[in-house]
């Protein structure tokens, strides 16, 4: 994905208070939801950080999905893009995780994949047998709504092309990069952009009332002014001296 080498590290979740990402496969459910016990030791570098039985406090509504990327140079840094149940939201709510830097930020979201499906029509693009394109369903779940992707991968004439499908509202860009048949799987690049934003300007006219009420006896006295001189027009008229 742009620059960085992606590698997915696994399931994670957070240890209340301790800010600890532990992989799932460390602990055990308990009875208590938000309780699970260590059934293998979790060390961060030579600390050992929990012992096995030891009893740890998690949020069991939230799931963390921690991401490794390494850059060009060798560096590497881990995110970790949150999923929580949330019942209000009707399914999945996902949270981004953010590597922040002087020049810019890099938001890593959690996107579900509902699956792929062979497609024989194309808008655009003549397909015959020999050609195959292959259209991937990707739900994204923003801060307000969810979101449906849909990127193409595209073998025409032996050639490949990619239609990428782009979510303005999150300024992500989702682009179905190969598909390996051999495994099942399939790979998925995502470019982000600034959101779109609207600017807006507000005016705060505390005496504006006053303004229209002004307004609304002027125009009442304009009516009663000429319902008097048209009054006093036809008495005129009934005694002749108009």
């Amino acid at each position: 994905m742009l620059d960085y080498e992606l590698k997915y590290r696994g399931e994670r979740v957070e240890a209340v208070n301790e800010g600890v990402y532990i992989d799932k496969n460390d602990i055990t459910n308990t009875a208590i939801p938000h309780l699970v016990t260590v059934k293998r030791p979790i060390k961060m570098g030579d600390i050992e950080l929990f012992s096995i039985g030891d009893t740890i406090e998690i949020a069991p509504e939230n799931t963390f999905y921690e991401i490794q990327y390494t850059r060009p140079n060798g560096d590497t840094f881990n995110l970790y893009p949150r999923a929580q149940i949330n019942e209000d939201m009707c399914g999945l709510l996902a949270s981004p995780d953010i590597k922040r830097s002087l020049g810019s930020d890099l938001y890593t979201h959690v996107a579900f994949v509902q699956g792929v499906q062979r497609i024989d029509e194309l808008e655009g693009v003549d397909l015959n047998e020999q050609d195959v394109a292959i259209k991937a369903f990707i739900t994204i779940r923003g801060e307000d709504r969810e979101y449906v992707a849909t990127p193409i991968f595209l073998i025409k004439d032996g050639l490949v092309g990619r239609i990428s499908d782009e979510i303005s509202d999150l300024g992500l860009q989702l682009t179905l990069l190969n598909v390996h048949p051999e495994t099942n799987n399939f790979s998925i690049g995502a470019n982000t952009r600034q959101k779109n934003w609207v600017v807006m300007k507000a005016l705060d006219k505390s005496m504006i009332n006053v303004l229209w009420l002004g307004t609304l006896i002027l125009v009442v006295g304009f009516i009663v002014a000429i319902h008097r001189r048209y009054s006093e027009f036809q008495k005129m008229k009934l005694k002749g001296m108009e």
